[in-house]
């Protein structure tokens, strides 16, 4: 029995991918393997970036899962953007527990039918805990959610940053509010892992530990034939941070668009500062994304 209990142990903490693609997360590879035992073993404050479609959230869903399982007396916080996106994870993390792989293993760690005892769109509970303090093992927060009166041990952040952080200098300044108010509900000797891709130069990326990145080119998750596609389907500054991890003044975008893109973007950017100018009276441009804004953003 001890040994079916380690050898279980073992695979969660060396090789949580493998349970990944056995509860149906197929496509999971060696470098989320890395990642995941990063979210699960890691000590320190962490940053990873990846690019869009590298399962950077299916890894976070795991990790929260086999945390839950192998420490369920620490509290764990999930943090996105909005409500509606961190009841997605949530969801997902509940269904990874209610497999029946997941069950098993259970079983041959702690000897005990595992059981969720609360399951809310934000919050998960199991009877593998004998925490006093009665809070969930797992919250999910939105970022307009109250942090007041909060502690955990380990606080995930994914997509925290998003489009909104692009074009909007409020936005960012709000973000980076936020997440330094995660260092507050941080317990003492709690960590913080952040992961997500960036937006903007000044966006809250800019005041986490410098990131691990892992762009388009590095992961060979996406084909060349299919990164044509999405190149083909997008501005250089979108793909270029949702990609390839970077950022692209606008002076160069104008030097890598087609003559019909550089047009209609132009025609854009003048509709909208007109608009900007008729309402405010005076505008700002920023020169990172060729983007008019107001002043008040």
């Amino acid at each position: 029995m001890a040994s079916k209990r380690d050898a279980a142990i073992r695979l969660l903490l060396t090789r949580p991918a493998e349970f990944g693609r056995a509860v149906g997360f197929t496509r999971l590879g060696t470098l989320h393997n890395a990642w995941i035992v990063s979210m699960v073993t890691g000590k320190n404050d962490k940053t990873l970036q990846a690019h869009r479609g590298s399962y950077k959230t299916t890894c976070v869903a795991l990790a929260l899962a086999i945390l839950l399982i192998l420490f369920p007396n620490l509290r764990l916080a999930f943090m996105r953007k909005t409500d509606n996106d961190v009841k997605e994870v949530v969801a997902q993390v509940r269904k990874i527990l209610e497999h029946e792989i997941t069950r098993e293993f259970v079983r041959r760690i702690w000897g005990v039918s595992l059981k969720i005892t609360k399951a809310t769109a934000t919050e998960i509970n199991t009877n593998l805990t004998d925490d006093p303090r009665g809070t969930p093992q797992l919250t999910g927060i939105g970022m307009g959610g109250s942090l007041t009166g909060k502690h955990f041990d380990l606080i995930f952040t994914d997509d925290i940053v998003n489009v909104q952080d692009r074009v909007s200098r409020a936005e960012r300044e709000r973000t980076k509010l936020i997440y330094q108010e995660l260092q507050n509900i941080r317990n003492r000797g709690g960590r913080i892992f952040n992961t997500g891709t960036p937006w903007h130069e000044d966006d809250a990326f800019s005041i986490m530990p410098a990131p691990e990145r892992f762009d388009c080119y590095m992961t060979g998750l996406i084909s060349n034939d299919e990164l044509t596609e999405i190149r083909a389907s997008m501005v250089p500054s979108l793909f270029a941070a949702n990609y390839e991890l970077k950022h692209i003044p606008s002076e160069k975008i104008l030097f890598v668009l087609s003559d019909g893109q550089t047009r209609r973007m132009a025609a854009r950017i003048t509709r909208r500062l007109r608009l900007r100018v008729n309402l405010t009276g005076k505008s700002m441009f920023s020169a990172s994304y060729g983007m008019t804004m107001s002043e008040s953003i």
